[in-house]
């Protein structure tokens, strides 16, 4: 039995809960709206969702199709990172087009 900050019931913290957690179980501590670690609680875990070895042309367009993030990352915008066109800006390299 969990108690109110997910850990079993007699346990006397996060250390004793770490060796009763079963397949899929983690214990997480999530940061505060002001950055401060809230009580270790016990959570579920998705296993990924991931593929080793090549995807093909039409495989990759039908998972940026279906992807929440499509939009945001469509287009992109500048490959050079900030340091690099500072240095342009600053006159000491020019980057090739």
């Amino acid at each position: 039995m969990a108690n109110r900050h997910g850990l079993i019931a007699g346990a006397t913290g996060a250390k004793d809960a770490i060796t009763d957690l079963k397949v899929g179980e983690t214990l997480i501590s999530c940061l505060d709206e002001e950055g401060r670690p809230s009580m270790v609680e016990r959570s579920l875990v998705l296993p990924p969702r991931s593929l080793i070895g090549i995807v093909t042309k039409e495989k990759r367009q039908e998972l940026i199709q279906l992807s929440e993030m499509k939009d945001k990352y469509q287009d992109m915008v500048y490959k050079e990172s900030a340091y690099e066109l500072l240095k342009v800006k600053a006159g000491k390299v020019e980057i090739p087009l």
